[in-house]
């Protein structure tokens, strides 16, 4: 229940709640070095973060609750690999890619790939959704058809910059 300012964190562990405030904005850096951006309103939980010794089974999923995430996800090693986002309405499960996902207050939950596949699965139904397509689910909806992302909006290019990542995860 106690809100901590991120100077105070020096690592996340699982079950850490992040959020940002109005004006803010956060970055989060993994152990594999994927890394999920945070804009302004945004609360995510740190559900799981694993990874056998040698590299295999790598895991992490985490859960937006609302607001406005950018993940770059560097490419897993095995099947045995995941990195998840669980929404109020929707789960996102990737491999080696770049998408976007808006979680609207009610849990609408909307996800953009830029690169790599992306499966989103809600109510029993599961879509891949593919670089510049877009999805949207409803609450208590499965995902709506695929859909091709606006011309108007240019494609996000997710990178992990040296120089903006004091707090590894």
């Amino acid at each position: 229940e106690t809100w901590l300012p991120p100077a105070a964190v020096e690592r996340l562990e699982p079950g850490t709640r992040v959020r940002t405030g109005p004006s803010a904005a956060a970055r989060l850096v993994f152990f594999d070095g994927s890394v999920t951006d945070l804009e302004a309103e945004t609360e995510i939980i740190i559900l799981q973060m694993s990874s056998r010794r040698n590299g295999a089974a790598r895991t992490i999923i985490l859960h937006q609750a609302q607001g406005r995430s950018h993940n770059y996800v560097q490419p897993l090693p095995d099947s045995a690999s995941h990195f998840e986002v669980e929404t109020p309405t929707a789960v996102a499960a990737v491999c080696g890619t770049a998408f976007s996902i808006a979680v609207e207050a009610d849990g609408t939950t909307q996800v953009t790939v830029w690169e790599g596949i992306v499966e989103v699965s809600a109510q029993g139904v599961t879509v891949k959704i593919q670089p510049g397509q877009t999805t949207s689910v409803l609450p208590q909806q499965p995902p709506a058809l695929v859909a091709v992302v606006p011309t108007s909006l240019p494609p996000i290019t997710l990178q992990p910059i040296p120089s903006m990542m004091p707090y590894g995860l």
